[in-house]
Order: C-alpha cells, then structure tokens, then sequence
C-alpha cells in the first residue's frame, strides 16, 4: 500500500462523553485510553479562566524491528531484500498532543502530530503501510494528508445528551489506534480493517448509573453519520456504538459496534479498497477484571452487500474475526500482556474482482508480496512486558504470524509463499503528563508522644 491508501488507524468507541465529566458512564474512558492499557499518566491540567478548564496530554514513541521471511524490494537505501532476515531501522511512530477543554456544556477534543503509525499484526511488506521499515522512507513513506488526527466540539444541553460534529473517532473496535495506549505494541488486523476516524456529526444518549440495562450502572447509545475511510465529501456511512457498565468505575463493560454504508463510494479519494470501504460491519467486545488480570475479547463480521458487486463477479465477500487480549499486572512498573487473533476471509477468491472486493486484510491493494490477498486466512500471536518509570516507558515485544489458503505470491517470502514470519521490536517512549510511577513513596517520621 504505497502512499495514498494507508490506513487511519481506527480508534475504538467514538463517543466523547468523558469530556462532560462522565466517564465511568460512557465509551470515551475507553476511546481516550483502554482500560488495560499499561502505562499511567495523568494529564496536565490548566484554569483557562472565561475559557474553561483544559487538559494537555499525549506522548511520543518510536521503535526498532527486525523480522523473517521478508518480501523482496529495493528502495532508495540500494540495499535489495531477498526474503530473508530484516532489520527494519529505527522510526518514530507516534508525536500526538491531545488538548481537551469544557466550559459548561461546551466541550472539545483535539489530538495534534504525527497520526499514529502503529505496527500492524503481519505487516511488514513494502506493498501495505504502515509497516515495520523506517517512516518517510521509500519502503515506508508517509500517508496522512495533515496532522489533525482528530479534533471535535461537543454541546451537551441535558445530562442525557450530547451532540459531537468534526473529525470523530471510529465507532469501530476496542483498541486504539495510538500504540501506548495499548497493552500491546501491535495492533489486531480487526483494528486495522475497521473504519477510520472521520469527520461527521455524532449524538450521544447517556443513561446515568442510577439506570441503564445491565445491570444499572449507566450505559451509552451513539449514532453517527461520517466519511468512514476518509471518503472525501461524501458522508455515506452510519455509525453506532452502545456501552453498558458491569462495575460502578466503568472498568468492565460490555461493548457493541458496527457501521454500514448508506451507498457504494466509487471514488478514490480513500483510504482502503473498494471492498473494505463499502462493506457493513458489525461487533461486540468486552473488558472484564479478575484480580490483577484485564481481559479483551473481541469478535466482528464484515461483509460487502451483493448489490454493490459486479452481476457477474457475485460472492459472499467478508470475514469472521475475533481477538482476545489478556493483561497481568505485576505491579506499578511492570505489566505483561498477551494477545491472540484468528481471521477467516470468505468469498470465491478466483473471480476477477476478488482482490478488489475480498482482501480485507491487505485493504484491498494486492496481488503482492505481504498483501495476504482474498480467501486467506491469519493466526495472531503476540508477547509484550511493558515497564515504567515516571514519563518514560519501555516495552519489548515479539510476534508471530501464520497465514493459510493464500494465493500464492501474497504471503511472505521473496517469492510471496511462505506462510509464516516472526518478529521482534523494542518501543520506547515519553508521556506527556504527571506521574509518580516507580517513585518510592516518603515515608514520614514518627514521634513518639509523651
């Protein structure tokens, strides 16, 4: 995926309710960051006067990766790859500033920088981006149009709703886009074939913790009306995602989301292929303690309506997907995360509009090398430690892929046949914020009384 088609990762749970000061009620605790996500830092906080009160956050990171079984290419380095071991370089791969600020029921939301280019679960290929190789280079150049990731104004008249119009979230997921706000270093290619963030306007329906469905600790309902995939001018898909509480602090809950298109986008003003940006999808995942562990789990369905097809290239396109991510945490410092995912692509894979209307894990950009192309399938391991000190966090990570019913010459490999590839990478960042995270507390000394 060269240049134009690179993906905006899609950022989980689009509402921005937290902003109105009800996050344990709403997506937005989960939007803004996971609940598993591994390093805490409090956000820098600002008496603005006539202006409200504003909140400063965000980080930057970057990561070294080495690989296996990498596809061939040469770029501008001169250094051709033969399909064997990589070393992919050293990149920075997130530089966002995240302003928010509320003065009565006026609110807004800005994230600034460098639009997330976090690693995705199998892509290392040249052909999709963002991938492992050092970023604005031939192998991986840049592919965002501008540095607002996303940025939003909110009204919230009654304490039941809220109103959202500008660049939103994607409703789409329970991972985040941005890496350090995630247990692991890579993210799920769920996340990855999920729509985008995306200008549009969104309502919020919130049921305080006194009511809501399951089991009365407030619930969320969001619809919104977006150019998903960055479908420029053109606001064709619907959105919707529900939250519903299980605790009174909002750390576990139950999650449903999905998105479908209101008409077929033929332009190609975007940031996938046909076939992704025009398909329905629909998902429910959850967030849920025990102890010292945090479990995700994650299941969707995707599939292109075949009345948006050729009459004589029809199939069942779509995939099944499902991801589970547990996080154990040792303690302030140190936290071990796991995840595994499986993707199942259906469809006739061998009718000519099958790369454009069926490789949603290749986002509809192959036949090449790393595009896993129609009708394959992909197993997902990956390994993180994450440690932190203050500011500053350091997370190793090691992955593994397995790709199965390909077409041959979009797996790894030089020749694009080999089904399997490890990787390694080591990330290392700064938060922007407050924290206190391994500092030994001051004890203070004790008098005796007489």
């Amino acid at each position: 995926m060269q240049g134009s088609w690179r993906a905006l990762r899609s950022v989980g749970l689009a509402t921005s309710v937290a902003i109105g000061g009800l996050m344990a009620l709403s997506a937005p605790g989960y939007a803004q960051v996971a609940p598993n996500a591994p390093f805490q830092v409090d956000p820098l906080k600002y008496d603005m006067g006539p202006l409200g009160d504003w909140k400063l956050s965000g980080g930057v990171d970057g990561w070294a990766a080495g690989w296996t079984n990498s596809n061939s290419y040469t770029g501008s380095s001169g250094f051709p790859t033969h399909g064997g071991d990589v070393w992919g370089g050293v990149s920075v791969d997130n530089a966002l500033l995240r302003v928010q600020g509320s003065k009565g029921p006026f609110g807004f939301d800005v994230w600034v920088g460098v639009p997330p280019q976090s690693p995705v679960m199998g892509y290392t290929s040249t052909n999709v981006g963002p991938n492992l190789h050092e970023l604005g280079t031939d192998e991986n150049p840049w592919g965002h149009q501008d540095p607002l990731f996303k940025g939003y104004v909110t009204f919230a008249p009654v304490k039941w709703l809220q109103l959202d119009a500008g660049r939103l979230s994607s409703p789409d997921g329970t991972e985040i886009g941005v890496d350090f706000m995630n247990p692991t270093v890579f993210l799920s290619d769920l996340n990855n074939m999920q729509t985008t963030t995306a200008t549009g306007a969104e309502v919020d329906f919130i049921n305080p913790a006194t009511s809501g469905i399951l089991p009365h600790y407030g619930s969320t309902l969001s619809v919104m009306i977006r150019q998903g995939y960055h479908t420029s001018g053109d606001f064709g898909e619907l959105g919707f995602v529900g939250l519903w509480n299980l605790n009174k602090d909002g750390t576990d809950a139950i999650v449903a989301f999905g998105h479908t298109r209101l008409h077929p986008y033929r332009g190609f003003d975007r940031v996938a292929g046909f076939g992704t940006i025009n398909s329905n999808l629909v998902g429910i995942g959850a967030f849920y303690t025990v102890g010292k562990w945090l479990f995700n789990p994650e299941v969707e369905e995707q599939w292109l309506p075949s009345n948006y097809q050729s009459d004589d290239n029809k199939s069942f396109y779509g995939n099944i997907a499902a991801q589970l991510t547990a996080t154990y945490q040792i303690n302030s410092q140190w936290s071990v995360s796991g995840q595994i995912q499986y993707i199942h692509e259906q469809g006739n894979k061998y009718l000519p509009n099958a790369e454009a209307y069926g490789d949603y894990l290749g986002l509809n950009v192959g036949p090449c090398g790393g595009c896993f192309g129609p009708g394959a399938d992909m197993l997902g391991l990956q390994v993180d430690a994450a440690w932190q000190y203050r500011n500053l966090f350091v997370r190793p990570a090691v992955s593994y892929t397995h790709l199965a019913n390909f077409i041959p010459g979009n797996a790894y490999g030089a020749s694009g046949n080999s089904p399997d590839q490890f990787v390694a990478i080591l990330q290392v960042g700064w938060l922007i914020g407050t924290s206190n995270v391994g500092v030994p507390a001051i004890k203070k000394a004790v008098t005796a009384k007489y």
